[in-house]
């Protein structure tokens, strides 16, 4: 048959032979890069699903994932450079867009990068109760752009960017086992009030009907400050760090009862 066949001809179809070789290895190639992938990420997943339980997995799922597409990137580049496809735009074009994309998603990147050291360093873990400034609650979500935190007074939830995060001091109540606790009550001047018996009867209550306090005698009440409006009382008391909201409610509710049995009058926002 090859001599009813001229050489140009010939020369055709071993050339389109050859191309579609190419294709075939190039689209095996990366096949087989994809299910290097997989199998990279299921190992991922699978291993810290093993190892981590209260951890903020969602940031794992994201490496694992990054892992993943970097992966597929590379089997793409030697698919395409198998095919005699000319990388070198390619690559120019990639990187001119991932130019445009970071000057684009600043702030988000910023976020994500916090996002990161809040990772490395371990601030903090899901179901651990912190404070961040003002906003004290559980960690009830994370992302690498944000940290969603349940509150303890209202039920709800706050969202808090991962960047007011890095740039305030956090307080993480649940990875210290036992902590000082601390309430503060105003009472209003008008009160004739003896208050040395007071913190004694303050101290008192505490020990018998608070079972929160850990040390019972090492219960603090002072007087801080004392102004035309009236005088400013702080209790402290030891703690296990898991029982900061309970501990708190429950040694305002004692007072305020204690002050109410013997005709005290509080300030407005007493309790802080």
């Amino acid at each position: 048959m090859d001599k009813y066949i001229s050489s140009k001809t010939k020369k055709i179809l071993e050339k389109n032979i050859y191309k579609y070789k190419k294709y075939i290895q190039s689209v095996i190639i990366f096949i087989i890069f994809y299910i290097i992938a997989i199998k990279t990420y299921n190992s991922i997943i699978k291993k810290i699903n093993e190892k981590q339980e209260n951890k903020l997995k969602i940031s794992y799922d994201f490496f694992a994932s990054f892992i993943f597409y970097f992966i597929l990137l590379i089997g793409l580049f030697f698919s395409l450079l198998n095919a005699d496809i000319d990388t070198n735009s390619i690559m120019v074009v990639l990187g001119s867009s991932g130019i445009a994309i970071a000057l684009a998603l600043q702030s988000s990147i910023a976020q994500v990068i916090n996002g990161l050291i809040i990772l490395y360093f371990n601030y903090f873990e899901l179901n651990d109760i912190i404070q961040v400034g003002e906003y004290l609650g559980t960690v009830v979500g994370f992302t690498l752009l944000n940290t969603t935190l349940k509150t303890h007074e209202n039920n709800i939830n706050i969202i808090i960017p991962n960047t007011e995060i890095i740039s305030k001091v956090v307080y993480n109540y649940t990875k210290t086992p036992q902590i000082i606790n601390s309430v503060s009550v105003s009472i209003s001047s008008n009160n004739n009030i003896d208050f040395i018996k007071l913190i004694e009867n303050i101290k008192v209550d505490l020990r018998t009907k608070c079972k929160y306090i850990i040390n019972k005698n090492n219960i603090m009440v002072d007087i801080s400050d004392i102004s035309e409006s009236g005088t400013k009382i702080d209790i402290r008391f030891e703690i296990n760090s898991q029982d900061y909201i309970e501990s708190q409610n429950n040694v305002r509710l004692l007072v305020r009862n204690l002050l109410s049995q013997r005709h005290i009058k509080l300030l407005d926002n007493a309790y802080m």
